[in-house]
């Protein structure tokens, strides 16, 4: 049957896959848009962490839904809740060090410059977080409604303050309170009621903010020691002081007396932003407002850093550095622009793959229309299988990382052609396999058998990782096992159709160009032998 119809089956079954392909580009927008990514793609929705989140959202949503109609005319609060952070881990840039302290007066001012990215950025005032706050606010230069919240998270924070001058009566008041509330005025607000004032501190009157930003004036060298001393003193004098001051300490600091390793993580926004009710109204709507700002602070750092982003290196791999400091930082515009960046160039590397796998083939099998149809069964095979990954699967997520299975399908795409190809110039070698019907046969039944065998153990491996927690790993690994399946589809239908029009035809034609004698093999259809497609007797 596919020797005498090879023509007609060839065109059915193109129209059949650019029918498919048409349909999946013009009603799903495949490889034209892809799922907008969010930054819960990658949560472990089974995870502890994440049912907390959920938790705590669903929580939030109930005490909002229960207080909505309590006063009308209240204004919605603004910034209100803490939102995205900028992490940093300060360690010594020089390893030889790393015994030593890593604050000193030189590097707490390239920290403090370093945090002023975000902190003297124009648009923070906008964004940033002025929610309750028990350390206090800054406020702009022009505007002095303006305010923002102190970073309590952030390491100069502990040493730019103001200190008021040691007053027994102030202390004796604050006997009255708790152990924890006393370490909390020594920590953060400049009160010297536990371990007295450090020498040489920075004074109440002292200008230490310009606006939002710090002054980052650099601090005595004698100030710095004895205020981490008096920190690291604090951590064994209660446990609220040793929750605040584990964040930033490294683990052995009480025995070792020195941190050789620090953090801090500054809250950039908070929500809900201007025009919205509340943090959970429309909330990645919000983000959305806020992206291009995210970016900006991005492209921001990396002048900074010297740090260089190009088509072929990412900006991370060069290290953030400072005179004393190597510094890894996390921002607020979270892991996916950078994920996206490097998948999306990525796929540019497919054009060559392309040629590569293209002139290979045809190197291969001496043959342009083989190479041609073998990579147009290879790129037809992502929309074939998106049609039961997206229609009866209803799996509508479809990021980047998707589309690099076309790297895994050019690799086995090829091999199978190279495998159908190769057994239908052995079976000419047979002199039992006289005619084309018996070639085909014979290729066919080997060529299913073997390609079935790789292209089933690859999908099923592929198909194992759809228990994944992680969505976007699950959904690839069902993505990819459909589209080696496709391929391997279109191995055992569309191309022997294809070898047979190029042994039938383009060679015919080929020779003809050429003034050469052609010598049509025996098709056995029958006796007449009559030509594919013309009626022959039994």
């Amino acid at each position: 049957f596919v020797v005498r119809h090879y023509g007609k089956l060839f065109c059915f079954y193109v129209l059949i896959v650019l029918g498919i392909c048409v349909w999946m580009v013009g009603t799903y927008k495949f490889l034209i848009e892809t799922t907008e990514s969010t930054n819960y793609d990658w949560n472990v929705a089974s995870s502890e962490q994440s049912k907390l989140f959920d938790a705590l959202t669903d929580a939030r949503e109930k005490r909002d839904k229960g207080s909505e109609g309590d006063d009308d005319d209240e204004e919605p609060a603004e910034r209100e809740t803490q939102w995205l952070t900028w992490s940093f881990i300060y360690q010594h840039r020089n390893e030889s060090k790393g015994n030593e302290t890593v604050i000193t007066a030189d590097t707490l001012v390239q920290m403090c410059e370093v945090e002023n990215l975000l902190l003297a950025d124009p648009l923070y005032p906008t964004y940033c977080y002025k929610g309750d706050n028990n350390i206090g606010f800054t406020k702009s230069k022009n505007d002095k409604s303006e305010k923002c919240a102190i970073q309590q998270l952030s390491l100069p924070t502990l040493y730019y303050l103001g200190w008021s001058d040691e007053d027994p009566a102030v202390t004796s008041a604050y006997e009255a309170y708790s152990k924890g509330t006393r370490a909390f005025a020594q920590i953060y607000q400049g009160l010297p009621v536990v371990y007295g004032k450090p020498p040489d501190a920075p004074s109440s009157t002292k200008k230490l903010y310009d606006g939002h930003a710090r002054t980052c004036e650099r601090l005595s060298d004698k100030y710095v020691a004895a205020r981490t001393r008096q920190l690291i003193k604090l951590i064994d004098y209660h446990d609220d002081a040793r929750s605040l001051l584990g964040f930033f300490f490294s683990q052995h600091v009480e025995r070792n007396g020195a941190s050789e390793i620090t953090r801090s993580s500054l809250t950039a926004t908070g929500l809900p932003l201007p025009g919205y009710a509340d943090e959970n109204d429309r909330r990645d709507e919000q983000y959305d407002s806020i992206e291009p700002w995210l970016l900006g602070l991005e492209q921001k750092s990396w002048a900074y850093f010297n740090m260089t982003n190009s088509f072929e290196r990412s900006a991370y791999r060069d290290p953030a550095v400072t005179e004393d400091l190597r510094i890894r930082y996390f921002g607020p515009w979270g892991s996916n622009p950078e994920f996206s960046r490097v998948t999306n160039n990525d796929l540019l590397y497919v054009i060559g793959s392309l040629i590569f796998v293209l002139a290979y083939i045809t190197f291969h099998t001496q043959s342009l229309w083989l190479s041609c149809m073998g990579m147009f069964q290879i790129f037809t095979s992502l929309p074939l299988a998106y049609f039961p990954y997206r229609v009866i699967g209803q799996i509508d997520f479809f990021v980047e990382l998707h589309i690099l299975t076309i790297f895994l399908v050019l690799g086995i795409g090829a091999d199978d052609v190279f495998v159908y190809v190769d057994a239908w110039k052995q079976s000419a070698a047979d002199a039992d396999l006289d005619t084309q019907v018996k070639r085909v046969t014979h290729t066919w039944a080997h060529t299913a058998q073997s390609v079935f065998n790789t292209s089933f153990t690859t999908a099923a491996a592929f198909f194992a990782t759809a228990v994944s927690p992680v969505m976007p790993i699950s959904s690839f690994g069902i993505f990819a096992a459909l589209a080696v399946m496709m391929n391997y589809v279109l191995t055992v239908s569309l191309f022997p159709t294809v070898v047979l029009l190029h042994e039938n035809e383009w060679r015919r034609a080929w020779h003809w160009l050429l003034r050469k004698p052609f010598t049509q093999e025996p098709y056995g259809l029958g006796r007449d032998e009559a030509k594919p497609g013309m009626a022959t007797e039994a």
